[in-house]
């Protein structure tokens, strides 16, 4: 069973660990991360693209494929079909 992951300001569940990948799955893009030891420090953050990026290699690493394609989100009912895309190697 995972552990989660909570907000030390709210104990809202933002992520569990990951045994698996010897680190913690998180549930937001966009965190501000502080060090219990330093209350004075600067929260360390990173671009939503890092997140992206690496969400996007996760899924292309899991599926096994070198080559994918991105579709936005055509809204309910949409079967995709017809919609440009952008093909990411």
């Amino acid at each position: 069973m995972a552990e989660d992951l909570l907000c030390a300001s709210c104990s809202t569940v933002v992520g569990a660990v990951d045994e698996r990948a010897e680190g913690w799955r998180l549930h937001k893009w966009s965190v501000a991360l502080g060090h219990a030891d330093d209350d004075d420090g600067p929260a360390e953050t990173h671009a939503l693209e890092s997140w992206v990026a690496a969400q996007l290699l996760a899924l292309a690493d899991a599926q096994g494929v070198r080559k994918f394609v991105v579709h936005g989100g055509g809204g309910e009912g949409g079967d995709g079909e017809g919609e440009e895309g952008l093909l990411v190697s």
